[in-house]
């Protein structure tokens, strides 16, 4: 069974903000974050000044990006639940209900 609305788009462009999502329904926005790939503040491994050599840029930087982009899609109305790497890792099921009830899907895939 899919956690998500047969509604739900993946990897969407938002063209007000010219980012692209990787979960969106209605205005809700679900954002995947992989630890290395977005410099993860709770990892050891990237303290601020960490130069992630795949992306050009300090961990500081990643996350000041991130965080820029957030707030623009906020201003123009989405809710956005991050999903980090560590945390999926470490208990997926909690993940998978705390995502369905951001959207508004119960367990069984009814919309509340």
């Amino acid at each position: 069974m899919s956690i998500l609305p047969d509604e739900s788009y993946h990897n969407v462009y938002i063209n007000e903000t010219g980012s692209v999502v990787d979960l969106f329904y209605k205005n809700k926005i679900i954002e995947f974050y992989g630890d290395y790939w977005h410099c993860n503040p709770r990892d050891p491994r990237f303290p601020d000044d960490y130069y992630n050599k795949s992306l050009h840029m300090t961990a500081k930087e990643k996350r000041e990006f991130d965080n820029n982009r957030i707030i623009k899609l906020k201003q123009f109305g989405y809710e956005i639940k991050i999903v980090w790497e560590m945390d999926y890792d470490s208990n997926p099921d909690k993940t998978i209900l705390e995502c369905k009830e951001f959207i508004g899907v119960n367990w069984y895939g009814i919309r509340k």
